[in-house]
């Protein structure tokens, strides 16, 4: 049986699989946001976290390959993703194939990835990929399935925390951090 995590709780089996991870796929709506969709007169305005776009860039400083992938389209998301630096799949109707495709492209297994989900979408990607994330406000059933749920709700710091634990289980979160010291 699959070990289950929350917050700070980080033990054997999780660290282990920390380690080996080389990319991370994050859901967008309800994990890098709140969920909530404002519909303006001509855009969709989404609110995301300072603390999840430093940590996306400490990731790929320190290796670590990020990827967007979400069921729904938004300029905020391209927007967003443009900013990170970071390539992001919108209009995915089957997340599992858009993983398992890009981990095919880039060299990476899926024992390799971590992917951070909130809703039923998010369940078939989640049961295949090395570290399945789940946020502390997602559905039942997604943190039902996941390794590890963050003791954050969606769009509050969920990517600086999943990244942090990645970093710090493989002996570089230290190392991003002292860029800042100096």
């Amino acid at each position: 049986m699959t070990e289950k995590h929350t917050g700070n709780d980080v033990g054997g089996e999780l660290e282990a699989r920390l380690r080996c991870i080389r990319a991370v796929f994050f859901d967008v709506d309800g994990v890098l946001t709140d969920g909530r969709i404002y519909l303006g007169r001509d855009e969709e305005i989404k609110a995301y976290s300072g603390r999840d776009g430093l940590a996306v860039v400490m990731a790929r400083e320190a290796g670590i390959e990020v990827f967007l992938v979400t069921g729904r389209s938004s300029d905020s998301v391209t927007r967003r993703a443009s900013e990170l630096g970071v390539t992001a799949f919108q209009d995915v109707q089957d997340k599992l194939a858009c993983v398992t495709s890009i981990c095919q492209e880039r060299g990476f297994r899926l024992a390799e990835v971590a992917f951070v989900g909130d809703d039923l979408p998010d369940l078939s990607v989640m049961r295949e990929v090395g570290i399945s994330c789940a946020v502390a406000d997602g559905a039942a059933e997604v943190r039902e399935a996941a390794h590890y749920t963050t003791s954050c709700r969606g769009g509050d710091g969920v990517a600086r925390e999943v990244i942090e634990k990645i970093l710090r289980s493989q002996g570089k979160w230290q190392e991003s951090v002292r860029r800042f010291l100096s």
